[in-house]
């Protein structure tokens, strides 16, 4: 797998965890409950009375934090070279050469089906032209 792809999984599993992260706060979450002396109680208890694991949700921060950590260094090594072809500017030119290239065959199959296009237009013309003479 590319850098750019590893990045791009990477990305999308802090997404995931992000998504997991809002999803629990939306469904569990209640306002911090006051203790019998009317003071706030410690975000802890508060938790463990709600029914949410502290451990879980520290095991997800901490799972946000190393894959983004691993998304840094991904991102840091992007410009390195890694055994793979190295994005030169002649490479850049030769990629840009073939993809005007491409899209000049693209253009020229496009005119050829607009021809034939109007070729069967013309015929289905004449068709009901009969039709409707026929008739």
């Amino acid at each position: 797998m590319d850098k750019i792809s590893e990045l791009q999984s990477l990305l999308d599993f802090v997404g995931e965890q992000m998504y997991i992260s809002i999803g629990h706060l939306q469904e569990n979450a209640a306002p911090v409950p006051l203790s019998p002396s009317g003071a706030l109680m410690a975000k802890h208890d508060a938790l463990i009375l709600q029914g949410v694991n502290p451990s879980a949700i520290t095991e997800l921060a901490q799972n946000i934090v190393k894959t983004i950590k691993l998304m840094e260094g991904h991102i840091a090594s992007l410009g390195q070279d890694d055994g793979a072809d190295a994005i030169t500017p002649e490479t850049i030119q030769k990629l840009e050469e073939e993809n005007r290239q491409l899209g000049e065959q693209i253009l020229d199959r496009m005119n050829v089906a607009e021809g034939k296009l109007e070729s069967i237009r013309q015929v289905l013309n004449v068709l009901a032209q009969d039709r409707t003479s026929i008739s």
